[in-house]
């Protein structure tokens, strides 16, 4: 199938339309939604759980068309390497397992099905958790995944989805809810994958049937998204956040350098420092090593990286900021150019990048300069990769819990997360799901 007959279509429930959306469109595919929710909600976890790994074992399955069509097309419209783009949705689908759904859903929710009393040990409540009629998702130009990952949290939670992508940012939610109707129709019935500009009025039209929407894009449109919302809409946000590593060594060890620039370049390269999992920084805490140093071994380490995952075409306006950064940074800074540029700082601070495999190398002298430096960006850290001593961790820890930290890993696994966990230190359901606390009957009725 040809890129243009996927992308553009507006996909429903039961009929797709390669047309605009309008106001008309967009009231029935929400429609059709609510009105499936009740059979969704008599779906068993099983068959949920089972369907959604029939899915991504397609895509896994050596030789799909389904990873080289989204490697190609996904590739083209995003700028990243069909490579790049093709091995991170491989580390996604491959966690997405029956087995591993069953336990999210036990782990968050705690019983498999809504509206089952689950009683509390020590408290008189009970809670049963209620799926909303329809979650709403408006997601902006992103990771691939993403669009994958909101159709697979709605269905655990048995509630319908309607999907808005954005206009340079539509084949992987596509292609996915393609194969979803591959592999499992029943549960694809469920699903409605759209796309409207961020001028159109479609996100009040939205909330009239979704209870719930979450946002995902800058702050800025955030907050001017939510003032188009009725007070009633419960939201969930998820801006803008930034990501970074620190390097705390107490032993100079070579096969210790290489294997953190290694995870370095991994970090960079996957994605191109387009997600906010993406390091920014650095940070080279102590004397064990210069960042000098550093600088060299990544650049060594981003060939063997670049050969695995290579870059995607930089467009002609990304090109020209990306150059006009580097030259300067190189008026203020060193810089050393390679399959990943380094920008070798004097003192230490936050630094952003301009993305595509820029990072900047800052030198720390101690934990109390780094935790100062970081002041400016408190609540709005999402990943740390970090390397310290065992016995460093707890202080570490708990300094960065102060910051609002939401994920701390070890280097070389910042844009590969354990999905099957949190978001921006929010639970994947939990959030979504409405709960309803359920007291015990008066002791005389039969």
């Amino acid at each position: 199938m040809a890129s243009p007959d996927v992308s553009f279509l507006q996909m429903g429930p039961s009929v797709d339309e390669a047309t605009p959306l309008c106001e008309g469109l967009l009231r029935a595919r929400l429609r059709e939604l609510r009105e499936s929710a009740a059979e969704l909600r008599g779906m068993r976890l099983e068959e949920v759980a089972e369907s959604l790994e029939a899915v991504a074992r397609l895509w896994l399955v050596p030789g799909s068309h389904w990873m080289r069509r989204a490697g190609v097309e996904v590739s083209t419209e995003s700028g990243l390497s069909a490579g790049v783009v093709e091995e991170h949705l491989r580390d996604f689908l491959s966690r997405i397992t029956s087995g591993a759904l069953s336990s999210l859903v036990r782990a968050e929710l705690g019983s498999e099905e809504p509206f089952r009393v689950r009683a509390h040990p020590r408290l008189a409540a009970s809670r049963a958790w209620c799926p909303p009629a329809l979650t709403a998702h408006v997601l902006s130009s992103t990771v691939p995944s993403l669009g994958m990952e909101v159709i697979v949290q709605s269905l655990l939670c048995r509630s319908p989805a309607l999907v808005r992508t954005s206009t340079n940012g539509r084949c992987a939610t596509r292609f996915f809810l393609l194969s979803l109707r591959e592999a499992a129709p029943r549960l694809a019935r469920h699903v409605s994958v759209v796309t409207w500009d961020r001028e159109s009025p479609f996100l009040a039209v939205t909330a009239e049937f979704a209870p719930v929407l979450s946002l995902w894009g800058s702050d800025g449109s955030m907050e001017s998204m939510v003032r188009q919302l009725p007070a009633t809409t419960r939201v969930l946000r998820y801006g803008g956040r930034v990501s970074f590593s620190v390097i705390a060594a107490r032993a100079e060890t070579p096969e210790i350098l290489d294997r953190l620039v290694g995870g370095v370049a991994e970090d960079v390269a996957l994605l191109d420092q387009t997600g906010c999992m993406s390091p920014h920084t650095v940070f080279v805490l102590g004397a064990r090593w210069s960042v000098d140093e550093v600088a060299e071994a990544l650049r060594v380490a981003s060939t063997e990286v670049a050969s695995r995952l290579p870059m995607g075409e930089l467009g002609e306006g990304e090109g020209a900021e990306r150059a006009q950064a580097l030259g300067v940074a190189e008026f203020k800074y060193r810089v050393l150019r390679g399959p990943i540029t380094s920008v070798i700082h004097g003192e230490t601070g936050f630094h952003v990048s301009p993305g595509r495999r820029v990072v900047h190398l800052v030198p720390c002298s101690d934990f109390d300069t780094l935790i100062a430096s970081l002041q400016s960006l408190k609540y709005r850290i999402h990943s740390i990769g970090l390397y310290c001593e065992r016995v460093d961790q707890s202080a570490f820890l708990r300094r960065f819990s102060e910051l609002g930290v939401s994920r701390v890993c070890r280097i070389g696994r910042m844009q590969r997360p354990l999905w099957l966990r949190s978001h921006d230190g929010r639970p994947r359901l939990a959030d979504v799901v409405n709960w309803m606390d359920v007291e015990p009957p008066d002791e005389t009725t039969s």
